[in-house]
């Protein structure tokens, strides 16, 4: 088409090109309604000089203002088109470069400049394309008769109907071109237009968000979540706040629906993963001091998960730190637990109080808390036997320790390699440790305080147990283990396990 050729790709103002040159070719066709009757469109088309016109039409809505293109010949071409028409031959030379200054719009003489073919003649002009253009306009402004609408050509989109080009782009969601009674073409227009908006509409933005747009966005997210090792119970809570979160509102500017989500998402994350009352052991060992107490903390945990260890690293951060620090040993199940503490105890300078194996636990800490306020100490950091949650009878003992001795903090040591059984685990140890506490007034409702994740170094980007155990308990994440040394102990960077689950 020769609005085509101009190079015209603004929606709107060639909609409005359109509308313009549709109303001016009814205007003529209904000024010349009588002569045009008698009149054979396909020899005698009228003389609407529509070029002119059409030219018109561009610069008075601001599209034309200068050529597209033109020729930079190379001083070198053996092949030079003479001022008479006549062509000289010679023996075949290397083709010439040419170099495209691309501006506006092309026009006729430019085309004509450019066409180099051999059958160049032969062709139909653009004029003459314009002219079979003003007949399938006089066919689409027909009667609709039988014969009319059967004639073919791009204007078939329009049999039988009088209507502005311009509906063909629709500007707003519910604009679609009208539709014809039995006219399957244009329905199938219609759906297409409606197709691609609402596709602009899901990549583009500001567009209101119900359950069936954010539903493949959400069922991707938590495969992925699944993928990082999120519990697979956590990861379907997650998404349904975030879906209820969002049905209802508009998608921002320039903002595909997946793009929401996955904000939506990072948000969440976030918001589960920031404590709400972060633990700085410095500061609250600092405290407990200045009031004339000892600061315990007890360690819990599943078997091998590196309960041992953390407390050595946690015991050399507190000694960095400048307090002096007492060990208790009350796992008095395994075998080997008491000589591994005190590898540690001699290795980082600390003393440690232990009874041996068989004994009670719960009196072993309490003889051990005396000993430490006795004699200076700053912080008791207690070890406890790993124990599986479903072991109901070394929960218990765990529990009466806990509500006899009244610890201070209370840090859950899990792996970061675990999945689903993190949420089992935390809800267990929780229950377990509430359950003991109903018959105390004062110790009711206690619960895990904080976490330590260990083998944090080889999840890579599988980092999703931080989150189940943080959404679980809703308590923060006081340290991860990086390494074997002591020296490898380090706060839980949230942005990096934000990018790390949503990426």
């Amino acid at each position: 088409m020769y609005i085509t050729y101009q190079g015209i790709q603004n929606s709107q103002s060639l909609s409005e090109l359109l509308d313009t040159a549709a109303a001016r070719f009814l205007k003529n066709v209904e000024s010349n309604h009588e002569s045009l009757q008698s009149l054979n469109w396909v020899t005698d088309a009228p003389g609407f000089e529509f070029d002119e016109e059409f030219n018109g039409m561009l610069y008075k809505i601001g599209l034309g203002k200068s050529k597209t293109a033109e020729i930079v010949k190379q001083e070198n071409s053996q092949t030079q088109r003479a001022s008479s028409g006549k062509h000289e031959t010679t023996k075949k030379s290397e083709k010439a470069r040419r170099e495209w200054n691309i501006r506006s719009f092309v026009s006729k003489r430019d085309i004509d400049e450019l066409d180099f073919s051999t059958d160049k003649g032969s062709r139909p002009s653009v004029t003459s394309a314009a002219a079979e253009t003003s007949e399938d306009l006089a066919n689409a402004v027909s009667d609709g008769s039988p014969e009319t609408m059967q004639r073919p050509g791009f204007w078939g989109l329009f049999r039988g109907t009088r209507r502005s080009f311009g509906r063909l782009f629709s500007r707003n969601k519910g604009d679609q071109v009208a539709k014809t009674s039995g006219d399957a073409n244009e329905s199938n227009t219609s759906g297409m237009l409606d197709s691609f908006s609402n596709m602009v509409l899901k990549y583009a933005g500001n567009m209101v968000l119900t359950p069936e747009a954010i539903a493949e966005p959400l069922k991707e997210l938590k495969l992925k979540l699944n993928t990082k090792n999120v519990a697979n119970d956590i990861s379907t809570m997650i998404c349904d706040s975030i879906s209820a979160g969002l049905v209802g509102k508009k998608t921002a500017s320039l903002t595909s629906v997946a793009a929401t989500v996955r904000s939506a998402l990072e948000d969440s994350v976030r918001r589960i993963l920031t404590p709400k009352e972060p633990i700085n052991l410095v500061r609250n060992v600092s405290e407990a001091n200045a009031r004339g107490e000892v600061y315990s903390v007890l360690f819990l945990g599943v078997n091998g998960v590196g309960k041992s260890t953390s407390l050595a690293k946690v015991t050399y951060f507190l000694k960095c730190n400048g307090f002096k620090v007492l060990l208790i040993a009350c796992d008095t199940f395994r075998s080997g637990a008491v000589e591994q503490l005190k590898i540690h105890a001699d290795k980082l300078g600390v003393e440690l109080f232990e009874r041996g194996y068989g004994k009670d636990p719960s009196a072993i800490c309490r003889e051990g808390l005396k000993h430490a306020r006795a004699n200076g100490f700053n912080a008791v950091l207690i070890d406890t036997a790993g124990r599986m949650q479903d072991n109901e009878p070394l929960m218990a003992a765990l529990a009466k320790l806990i509500h006899v001795n009244n610890p201070d903090l209370l840090l859950f040591v899990g792996e970061a390699l675990v999945g689903n059984d993190a949420v089992d685990q935390l809800r267990k140890f929780n229950q377990a440790i509430q359950k003991m506490g109903e018959s105390n007034a004062a110790q009711r409702g206690r619960r895990i305080d904080g976490i330590v994740l260990t083998k944090f170094d080889t999840v890579d980007d599988k980092v999703g147990a931080a989150l189940s155990m943080c959404y679980i308990t809703g308590q923060p994440i006081v340290f991860v283990g990086t390494g074997q040394t002591y020296t490898n102990l380090g706060k839980l960077e949230i942005n990096d396990v934000v990018h790390a689950l949503t990426r």
